[in-house]
């Protein structure tokens, strides 16, 4: 059984798994019932908001099972069960209750500070997704901010970089009072063409207004970001040589990739399909083939 908390745009801020307190699903009875508590902590730093409950049930593969209204309509992978309102603790939460991975401590400007941050280790390929957690103390209150995250090259040039208001907008920093612990949420796509190598990953704030950055101050940080340390790409070999098909084709789908051909091969109480295909542009988008019979 999954719990999900998800803000109105679907991002999750806590996620919760348990096997059903009455045993494995195989163990059930037809037309058994069964009542289930479920409790889960809300991590410190969850912006205040209002969120959605989801619920899903999921095999060992993490597949879920759908879920179909009792009144009828299209199957879903979750229910939403209904809706709870996040509020700004009464009293101080202390840092250390924050998940942090990395400490830092970096200030930017008299605005917020890096208290630090959570990644994944890597080494990562091009096209990833680098899903980062920044954990922020907010400082003097007062305007808009905007975030930014970016990597950069040996020469200081950036390869990759998102940018927007910190949670997303979720609980923007207008809104921030002094000591509010946040946890931010970003994620940065690594392009398709990112050679091999380290690159450095910085991260920082700056005014929406007239895009001033805020200055940094602590250890490792530039003048006017914080660098939150080094990632690892490695990507694999591409291919540009057109393979021999034993039956050519040229299909297009959209701007993303061409079908040049397959072969097909009969083997014992089966069939073994090889498809061929040409990218023919990058994509955000994570795509899956089907083939039907």
């Amino acid at each position: 059984i999954a719990v999900r908390l998800t803000d109105d745009a679907g991002r999750a801020w806590g996620q919760w798994d348990r096997e059903p307190a009455a045993g494995p699903l195989r163990d059930w009875f037809a037309g058994d019932a069964h009542a289930e508590t479920l409790g889960f902590l809300l991590e410190a730093g969850t912006p205040p908001g209002r969120y959605q409950v989801r619920l899903s049930v999921r095999d060992a593969g993490d597949r879920p099972l759908d879920a179909v209204p009792a009144s009828g309509g299209e199957p879903a992978a979750e229910v939403v069960l209904g809706s709870i309102d996040v509020v700004r603790p009464a009293a101080p939460v202390s840092p250390a209750a924050l998940p942090i991975a990395t400490t830092h401590g970096a200030t930017l400007g008299s605005r917020a500070t890096l208290l630090g941050f959570s990644a994944g280790a890597g080494p990562f390929a091009p096209g990833d997704e680098l899903k980062i957690t920044l954990f922020w103390r907010a400082g003097a209150a007062g305007g808009n901010l905007v975030g930014f995250t970016q990597l950069l090259d040996a020469g200081g040039n950036m390869v990759a970089g998102v940018e927007g208001v910190p949670t997303d907008g979720l609980f923007p920093p207008a809104a921030w009072q002094p000591g509010d612990l946040l946890r931010d949420p970003v994620s940065l796509r690594l392009p398709a063409s990112l050679p091999d190598g380290r690159y450095r990953l910085i991260t920082g704030l700056y005014e929406a207004g007239d895009g001033a950055r805020l200055p940094a101050r602590g250890r490792a940080t530039g003048k006017d970001y914080a660098i939150l340390g080094e990632i690892v790409v490695r990507g694999r070999p591409h291919v540009y040589d057109a393979p021999a098909v034993a039956e050519p084709l040229d299909v297009r789908f959209g701007d993303v990739a061409r079908l040049a051909g397959y072969d097909l091969a009969r083997e014992a109480g089966a069939l073994r399909l090889t498809l061929h295909w040409q990218a023919l542009g990058e994509t955000p988008t994570s795509y899956s083939v089907f083939v039907h019979a």
